[in-house]
């Protein structure tokens, strides 16, 4: 059952970020919870289906907008608590400019659909002090 949840959560989280790539408000929405919580990595809170879909609308609005490239580089999954953690680079157009950095997302599944996500940016040039 485990490795099952595991690739559900996996499935779950990919569709979410292709759906950012193709603009894709439906598939979006399919991957939500109705009271979904969402949480950026820079404060922003989305509660529930309205706001998530608000907010997706109003980003795609602008057509300077656009995110690039969604890659997903790790999943981790804990099975007491059943949720995953996801390390990604995300790169994007925003009002025009070129940006990207690495984060990790919180998941967590209900029902196969999203029920929480909450986002942490990580610095994406690393280095060694000490070397």
């Amino acid at each position: 059952m485990t490795q099952q949840q595991v690739e559900k959560h996996l499935v779950l989280f990919q569709a979410y970020t292709r759906s950012w790539v193709s603009m894709d408000i439906d598939a979006f929405l399919s991957s939500l919870d109705e009271k979904v919580t969402i949480i950026e990595c820079f404060g922003a809170s989305y509660y529930g289906e309205l706001e998530a879909k608000q907010w997706f609308a109003h980003w795609h609005h602008n057509k300077d907008n656009q995110v690039i490239d969604w890659c997903i580089d790790q999943h981790y999954f804990d099975a007491h608590s059943m949720t995953s953690i996801f390390e990604w680079e995300f790169t994007y157009r925003y009002k025009g400019d070129h940006r990207s950095f690495s984060g990790t997302t919180v998941l967590r599944v209900k029902y196969n659909k999203i029920v929480y996500m909450r986002e942490y940016e990580a610095k994406k040039d690393i280095y060694r002090p000490f070397k």
